[in-house]
């Protein structure tokens, strides 16, 4: 019954935060016009949520030592204030100030909650576990465009957006009230030295920097998407918003394939397969004018991105078992990084090649990234 309850609450997290961090990208448009700014420069609204992931390793090592389950609860009432402010904001730096705190509350989530789930399940079922909760994401995703545009056509207001997500934040924490703790490590309090140990072993450099190149990829992709298809092919808001829920379909798809037979085949192989469709499915979103073909390949890379970073992250699970929370919250410190690294080039870069561009380096990176993960050690399913 436990193990249930568990789940649920980190279904509910990972749905509300993931469907909010997915409304930049197809309300581009959208906020471009409320707040006054470029189109290009919407991705700048992610600064601050980004930037406040470089704190998330002290959090991470913290629950290692103290339990997980506290620092979900903080994460919790993090993003609860911060849709709050975002639902009243009125001007672009209220609005991205407001999403530092959702952005704090995402990193601590995302890194306590696996690495929490982790401490109940082995790693041989641990594929079907994360399935639940990339599962959870994708949903969101999928959900999240057509949510967002709905409430901006019908209302053209963020407050409608906003407070029903804050609303929803306090049902897990009723539930993890009643949860036990995850366990606990005897560590120093913030010793640098320890965090530093676990980021420089040969295995850790390899996948936190193979995680910042294929992460850059959907960062680019899917912040400029709408644009692009606002610019190239006259698409309405509606129309952008039921284009990101048609690739929804492929996160899915992608994810429920990783959990029944990523453990089967071997999450570092599984993986590595689907990252070769992603970058595949690339090549012809930057370089068509078929609309048709657009969508197709978007809906491919969908499939092949999720596919692949499911697997991935079930397998990063493993590397470092004893301080598994510490390891895990580096991983979405290189997300935090990569997303503020773009907030602040993205603009640039899509000013200078547009989609194309963005495609020409994502097959680049795609290719590295694969490289790199061929130094790696599948671990054997007990």
């Amino acid at each position: 019954m436990v193990i249930i309850f568990v789940f649920l609450s980190i279904f509910i997290i990972q749905f509300v935060i993931a469907l909010e961090m997915n409304f930049i990208g197809p309300l581009a448009p959208f906020l471009s016009n409320y707040f006054g700014i470029k189109g290009s420069q919407v991705i700048l609204l992610n600064l601050g949520y980004s930037i406040s992931g470089i704190f998330v390793p002290f959090i991470g090592y913290l629950s290692d030592i103290y339990g997980k389950k506290k620092f979900m609860i903080i994460g919790l009432l993090s993003f609860i204030l911060g849709c709050f402010g975002c639902a009243y904001s009125l001007e672009a730096i209220y609005f991205s100030v407001s999403r530092i705190l959702i952005g704090l509350s995402y990193f601590t989530l995302m890194s306590t909650m696996l690495s929490y789930l982790s401490d109940f399940i082995d790693y041989s079922n641990r594929a079907k576990a994360n399935g639940v909760m990339r599962f959870s994401f994708s949903l969101a995703i999928l959900l999240s465009p057509i949510y967002a545009s709905y409430i901006v056509d019908k209302f053209g207001n963020l407050k409608y957006i906003y407070l029903p997500l804050a609303i929803t934040a306090f049902i897990p924490i009723f539930i993890l009230l009643f949860l036990p703790e995850s366990s606990k490590n005897n560590l120093s309090i913030l010793n640098a030295k320890n965090i530093i140990k676990v980021a420089t072993t040969k295995n850790s450099k390899i996948i936190l920097f193979s995680l910042f190149l294929i992460i850059s990829i959907p960062t680019l992709l899917y912040n400029y998407l709408g644009l692009h298809l606002t610019t190239n092919f006259n698409f309405l808001q509606s129309e952008v918003g039921r284009f990101y829920s048609f690739i929804a379909v492929g996160t899915i798809i992608g994810v429920v394939t990783s959990a029944i037979f990523s453990a089967k085949i071997g999450n570092l192989k599984y993986s590595k397969v689907f990252f070769f469709v992603l970058f595949i499915a690339l090549i012809p979103i930057g370089f068509t004018q078929n609309i048709n073909l657009l969508m197709i390949s978007s809906f491919l890379f969908a499939i092949g991105l999720d596919g692949g970073f499911s697997a991935y992250q079930t397998y990063i699970t493993e590397i470092e078992k004893d301080m598994r929370g510490t390891f895990v919250s580096l991983i979405y410190t290189v997300n935090a990084l990569t997303i503020t690294f773009y907030s602040l080039i993205g603009p640039k870069i899509y000013e200078a090649g547009g989609i194309k561009l963005i495609i020409i380096l994502s097959l680049i990176f795609m290719i590295i990234s694969i490289l790199l993960m061929s130094n790696l050690n599948d671990i054997r399913q007990d």
